[in-house]
């Protein structure tokens, strides 16, 4: 449907988009060009009338004087007719609104002729056609699926982007809603109660139909437990593995309110529930991720399952270790926490900072304060001030404040060389997308081989790097010769056997031809078994006819059994070889992603690819975990600190699972 307005056609709009696209008005120009206005703007004038912006930017050059560009033969600015005042605008896309508000606000009486000159002014319209303000005041019908998506949707952005269940009630946006479509907002029992378990039952289900189809292969999963604003305590479990195109998943399986006493034995019968619930409880191998608390360790034995320790908390205690046979890194620290929170907590002195970071062209980068659960965290805040050590220098001085000694500046120079790859490998081994227990042996033996080259260098901190050296090899006894450790890096492409000693090489190629021999049994014995339970459409044969048959078949398995023990075994060998002998090209600027290889390679050793997706599902840390309590934290906000035991894990499962299926 059309409407025309001073010789132009315009196509109508629905009302959604005639709220939400920019309102514009035109000038001289615009109304006397042959070409199409690019936007119009309509106001509603009273009694119905509906006057163009074309009629208001006439009548506006009444009250102000044009300058014009005669070059490009537009009007680019107005000066206000008004007595005292002759102020000059600036209106380069010929847009009257600026002169339209200075008549309103300084100049009330003519702005008040104005809107009466305008009223007057009323466009004809044919009576078939509606206005825009008709469509601003249409009522859309919502349909009740309509209305079950909206409800969906919102339920979708509360969990996501952590907002309150009030917000529903906030008059601002109870407005803005109604404004843009005729949609009832659910309350926030409604939410609660019925919208968000909906959606957590939706997704739950995806969740189950996912791990269905992995439910030949070995998961891994983490825990960790923590307490919310309202003083909750929750534990989490998270599962990871390998899916067919060997893409490395992670779910959150539950974050289930956990109060009492986090004793073993509690503990392991809420891990226990957690996995009988989504029918993950089997007997296979499961492998178990945690921090090192004694209730962790002591929670699950070796029967239900192969228990790893998280790597980030056990690097975390070697440096903790080492930090306590160094007494004057305590008071240094305490010193650099103080800088750091005068910057953070005066506006004064960081904008001193500010200006002194911009005359020393250093990067204008605020400081960073430490969290006591994270050493990184202390690792960063020291490099930051090391970065930053001449801005701050200069603004001490300038304020007559106390700052580090020269020594001390000297001291956190090479400690902040000596952690830089202690805090690449924290990051990289909290990677959820890489397999990172194929990892470990490199890692580590890296930074031993790192802290034994500064030492040798004889570099500043080599007293502090020879007790981290003592604390890793204390920390990480035999990561070198753990079974687990090795066979995993076996499967990363980038690793395979290159860090083993000989014995353990042969013995990590034998369990590999075992478990892949055993895995292509498994295959064959299914598709047996499949082909003797399918119905024989021959009921009629003869008796002697299936006699026959019977031992034809029988001589056929007998063929087939030699065919597995004999040819498998000798092309397992040669897949192996094939696979060690790959060249395989390590990114030097990046860690590369052994799953992207494997993706691209798993056709060609089919064997070892089915046996791969065990392993390098295992991760080295409990870091998802150890992430539900930070989402959780603004989950649990200060507006949602009233959120019931029972809510808070479903919008935590949403957040931590939408989208990543």
């Amino acid at each position: 449907m059309c409407t025309t307005v001073y010789g132009t056609t315009l196509v109508s709009i629905s009302p959604l988009f005639s709220l939400m696209s920019p309102r514009r008005e035109f000038s001289d120009h615009a109304i006397t060009s042959n070409k199409p206005p690019r936007s119009f703007r309509f106001f509603n004038c009273g009694n119905g009338a509906v006057v163009s912006g074309a009629v208001m930017a006439s009548l506006i050059w009444k009250y102000y004087e044009k300058i014009r560009d005669e070059q490009n033969n537009k009007t680019v600015s107005g000066r206000c007719k008004e007595q005292k005042c002759a102020k000059l605008f600036n209106i380069p896309t010929g847009v009257t609104t600026t002169l339209r508000r200075h008549l309103e606000s300084k100049h009330p009486f003519s702005y008040a002729e104005l809107i009466a000159e305008e009223k007057k002014r009323k466009p004809s319209q044919p009576k078939n056609t509606p206005s825009v303000s008709n469509y601003l005041n249409k009522k859309v019908t919502v349909t009740p699926e309509q209305k079950k998506t909206l409800d969906e949707k919102l339920g979708l952005m509360i969990a996501r982007d952590y907002q309150p269940f009030s917000i529903v009630e906030d008059e601002g946006f109870k407005d803005f809603v109604t404004t843009l479509y005729n949609y009832q907002l659910p309350s926030r029992t409604t939410l609660s109660r019925t919208i968000i378990p909906r959606i957590y039952d939706n997704l739950k289900g995806q969740v189950k139909k996912m791990l269905q189809a992995v439910n030949e292969r070995d998961i891994c999963f983490t825990t960790d437990i923590w307490t919310s604003r309202a003083k909750h305590s929750y534990i989490t479990v998270t599962a990871h593995f390998v899916t067919d195109d060997f893409q490395l998943k992670t779910v959150n399986l539950d974050t289930r309110h956990f109060p009492g006493n986090h004793t073993a034995d509690n503990i392991s019968n809420v891990i226990d529930e957690v996995l009988k619930e989504w029918g993950l409880n089997i007997p296979r191998e499961k492998y178990l991720v945690s921090d090192n608390a004694p209730n962790m360790v002591a929670a699950f034995d070796e029967e239900s399952f192969i228990r790893i320790y998280c790597f980030d908390h056990t690097l975390q205690l070697a440096i903790a270790d080492a930090k306590k046979n160094f007494p004057t890194l305590l008071p240094l620290f305490s010193k650099c926490q103080k800088i750091v929170g005068r910057y953070n907590h005066s506006a004064l002195a960081n904008g001193r900072l500010r200006i002194n970071q911009i005359a020393l062209n250093k990067p204008q980068h605020n400081m960073i304060q430490n969290v006591e659960t994270r050493w990184n965290s202390e690792f960063l805040m020291i490099e930051r001030l090391v970065e930053q050590k001449e801005p701050i220098m200069l603004e001490l001085t300038e304020a007559n404040e106390d700052g580090l000694l020269g020594q001390e500046w000297h001291t956190l120079e090479g400690l902040t060389d000596l952690l830089r790859p202690f805090d690449e490998a924290t990051t990289q081994m909290s990677s959820e997308t890489l397999p990172t227990l194929s990892m470990v042996i490199p890692v580590v033996k890296g930074l031993i081989h790192g802290l034994e080259t500064f030492i040798e260098e004889r570099r500043n901190g080599t007293t502090f790097a020879r007790g981290l050296l003592r604390a890793m090899k204390v920390r990480f006894p035999d990561y070198n010769s753990d079974l687990l450790n090795n066979t995993a890096m076996f499967f990363n492409p980038f690793f395979k056997t290159a860090l083993m000693e000989v014995h353990m090489k042969n013995l990590i190629i034998d369990k590999v031809k075992k478990l892949a021999l055993a895995k292509r049994v498994a295959i064959q014995d299914s598709t047996i078994e499949d082909d003797t339970q399918m119905e024989n459409p021959t009921e009629s044969i003869s008796k002697s006819k299936s006699r026959l048959w019977s031992s034809i078949n029988e001589v056929m398995d007998q063929n087939l059994a030699d065919v597995i023990t004999e040819n498998p075994n000798e092309e397992i060998i040669k897949e192996i070889e094939a696979y060690l002998n790959e060249k395989v090209t390590r990114s030097k600027d990046k860690e590369s992603d052994p799953m992207e290889w494997w993706r691209c390679n798993s056709g060609k050793f089919p064997s070892l690819a089915s046996v791969a997706k065990n392993f390098l599902c295992i991760l080295a840390t409990s870091v998802s975990s150890e992430r539900v309590c930070s989402t959780a934290g603004n989950t649990v906000s200060i507006r949602r600190q009233c959120l019931s035991p029972l809510t808070a894990p479903m919008l935590i499962f949403i957040h931590q699972n939408y989208g990543k299926l």
